[in-house]
């Protein structure tokens, strides 16, 4: 994943997110954090995710609050625990979030229209 200069607080919180150990494993963290920064605009090209994964990401990104006790089941039943849920919300949160500041930056910067 590309880093941009991130403020030094979203840096930190960053490599927490990404760089700590945890139930998922760093590249798949990392992974969603592209996708969903792709789904919200950024111009990263994501790897490939499991199957199960790509529509819960991808309601997360754009439709959060439709999120479902079915869509959490359905991961469930395709092997993730709640603790990995979390952690893989937590990371599409983290790539929307990050591709709305790069692209805040960029207009304060004057580098896009």
């Amino acid at each position: 994943m590309k880093t941009p200069l991130y403020p030094p607080k979203v840096k930190k919180l960053v490599d927490a997110v990404l760089g700590n150990p945890a139930q998922c494993s760093p590249q798949l963290r990392q992974d969603v954090v592209a996708f969903s920064a792709a789904c919200a605009g950024s111009e990263q090209t994501p790897n490939q995710l499991p199957e199960p994964l790509r529509p819960y990401l991808e309601k997360v990104n754009r439709y959060a609050y439709k999120i479902t006790d079915k869509d959490v089941t359905r991961l469930k039943e395709a092997g993730y625990d709640e603790n990995e849920l979390f952690e893989l919300t937590v990371c599409a949160s983290l790539g929307s979030a990050l591709a709305r500041l790069e692209k805040t930056m960029a207009l304060l910067n004057g580098e896009a229209s």
